[in-house]
């Protein structure tokens, strides 16, 4: 088998199907509930960046699914990691500018 094949019995039906699609989409709404608590200022910042690269890294799972050949996929998986540690830096970012506190939840204005 080439590089640019895929075994039919490794892929899955649906995308959805993808257990770190599904673990993914958990941490996407919390990172929603937790970026809408943040100041009005925060808007179209740091409000914004952070909910789009959390939608980013599905977003890329799932284009990374539907592709063919392996190498895609595999891009596609280095795309969503990428969108993954930018997700990661944005709420250090507003734990940093204490927007976010910890796991309790409280969010200072």
């Amino acid at each position: 088998m080439s590089i640019d094949q895929t075994p039919t019995k490794l892929v899955s039906k649906s995308f959805t199907e993808l257990e770190v699609w599904k673990k993914m989409r958990h941490l996407k709404i919390k990172v929603d509930k937790i970026a809408k608590d943040f100041s009005i200022e925060e808007k179209f910042k740091l409000t914004d960046q952070l909910i789009r690269s959390a939608r980013g890294v599905n977003s890329a799972i799932a284009e990374g699914h539907g592709r063919y050949t392996f190498p895609d996929r595999i891009h596609y998986c280095i795309i969503a990691r990428g969108s993954l540690s930018e997700t990661y830096n944005h709420l250090i970012d507003a734990y940093d500018c204490t927007y976010y506190i910890g796991k309790t939840n409280r969010i200072k204005k």
